[in-house]
């Protein structure tokens, strides 16, 4: 018997002016023998501990695994909209579900899942400041205004600086919320380091996105100013070039000055580059990104 778990965690998405559910299903398939039932089943789980399991037909479609699913669960839209991916490629409705393969995650989406009306409505009025709290609202805007412009710029950038790394010119930014510091392999090859990458410690690095860990150099000499200052990079494929984090930031006492606008570290005081800079910077990547 082939008995799958399906697994479903129900979100919710907003997309402009429609609302749309999506729904992540995990798909954990093994075979095994079952000599008391020969019926294969599908157990769904879905939202926090809920958990439904159904009977499948033999040669059963993905059409009528999402009708049953839906149904069962009392999901709202129409199936025949529904979409079912996986890794990236879109399962069609009259495919077999018996060619899913093992271990794999599938993607369900269903335009067709917006709110009614009365519904959005609700919502609306749910988003709408009562009066007295849009008094309040209003003062604190008018507030900003007048004594603290300086809130309403939100795009300041982060802080880079000039550096080199193996007797190569580089810009490296400044982040006191990475756990470690990165250095694009790009990057690591145009500085000459691709010797030093230890392929050994490969994997991925998780945050706001996430990269391939291609490496790690466990020694590099990094200057900044006139001095020489120890540090290693996890070598990642990405288009942020050099960043030092914590452990170098705390290794080497490093001060960030916005007073002055510079950073210390030890004798050293490096001026951080201006947002001209930082801007002539940026373009310049996204210019090389884009060959």
């Amino acid at each position: 018997m082939i008995e799958a778990l399906l697994t479903l965690c129900r979100g919710l998405s907003f997309y402009g002016r429609t609302n749309q559910i999506n729904h992540s299903l995990t798909v954990n398939r093994k075979v095994a023998e079952d000599w008391e039932n020969n019926m294969p089943k599908v157990t769904i789980v879905y939202g926090y501990r809920l958990s439904t399991t159904i009977e499948t037909l033999p040669d059963e479609t993905v059409l009528q695994l999402i009708e049953k699913f839906m149904k069962t669960c009392n999901m709202p839209g129409h199936a025949v909209n529904a979409i079912v991916r996986v890794n990236g490629k879109t399962l069609p409705h009259d495919s077999n579900c018996n060619n899913i393969p093992p271990n794999s995650t599938l993607n369900y989406m269903n335009p067709s899942a917006t709110f009614s009306a009365p519904v959005q409505k609700a919502i609306a009025r749910g988003h709408a400041n009562p009066p007295a709290i849009q008094r309040l609202v209003d003062d604190d805007i008018k507030e900003v205004y007048d004594h603290y412009p300086e809130l309403l710029v939100n795009n300041a950038n982060s802080i880079y600086i000039h550096i080199e790394l193996n007797g190569h010119p580089d810009v490296a930014v400044v982040d006191t919320g990475a756990e470690f510091s990165t250095i694009s392999l790009e990057t690591a090859i145009q500085c000459g380091l691709e010797n030093h990458i230890d392929k050994r410690q490969e994997g991925r690095a998780l945050g706001v996105g996430s990269s391939r860990i291609v490496g790690k150099i466990h020694l590099v000499q990094l200057k900044c100013g006139d001095e020489y200052f120890a540090t290693n990079f996890v070598v990642v494929e990405s288009v942020v070039g050099t960043l030092l984090g914590m452990p170098f930031l705390r290794m080497h006492r490093m001060v960030i000055d916005l007073a002055n606008y510079q950073i210390r570290i030890g004798d050293v005081s490096l001026p951080i580059m201006s947002d001209a800079e930082v801007d002539a910077y940026k373009a310049d990547m996204m210019g090389k990104v884009n060959e």
